[in-house]
């Protein structure tokens, strides 16, 4: 920053000055244009920082749940390959979808914040809704699993397409006052100077 010395009447007092005129000069909604509300999802952040929790807990369930129901002398005799499929792509894309939601979220990020829900509809419904209702041998407790995996599911689908829904009307407001800024800036250009 610039400094210039003026004479005060008890010595000299120092005034600082923006660099750029034309930050001193600007108009609200070029200022405005450079505010940025704050639009991480409160309510995905905690369902995504209780997720993992429950999702080791899950798969340590089936896997214990499946072994020991189907694990004989070495080989694993399940009928069922659909089940076991889903489950083993459930556990493989269960990582990347919490980290693609913790990165979309927290920093603000739409395209991981929309990996994060497409990772969220696609392998968890299908893994949830089939070893629900489709499994052949289904217990009351397998049940109850998955009735709370569908209710968390369906709570982290919604609190994630309700994040896309804000961030993606955020970055479009934001955009736009931006693309104003710079046309004001451009129509100052080309104004002659007085």
């Amino acid at each position: 920053m610039r400094r210039s010395l003026t004479e005060s009447k008890g010595g000299v007092q120092a005034q600082s000055k923006p660099p750029g005129s034309f930050r001193a000069e600007a108009p609200e909604h070029v200022k405005a244009a450079a505010y940025r509300k704050i639009c991480a999802s409160l309510f995905l952040q905690q369902a995504l920082y209780y997720q993992p929790f429950f999702s080791f807990g899950w798969v340590i369930f089936w896997m214990v749940w499946l072994f020991t129901r189907y694990f004989d002398a070495l080989y694993y005799r399940d009928d069922d390959n659909v089940r076991t499929i889903l489950i083993s792509l459930w556990a493989g894309v269960e990582p990347i979808r919490i980290v693609a939601g913790y990165i979309g979220n927290l920093q603000e990020h739409l395209p991981w914040l929309i990996v994060y829900v497409i990772l969220t509809m696609a392998p968890h419904h299908a893994t949830t809704y089939y070893v629900l209702i489709a499994s052949k041998d289904r217990t009351p407790v397998t049940n109850a699993v998955q009735v709370v995996q569908a209710v968390l599911l369906e709570i982290n689908l919604l609190a994630g397409l309700h994040a896309v829904w804000k961030l993606a009307t955020q970055k479009l407001k934001q955009y736009y006052l931006f693309e104003s800024a710079l046309e004001e800036r451009r129509r100052a250009q080309a104004s002659p100077s007085r």
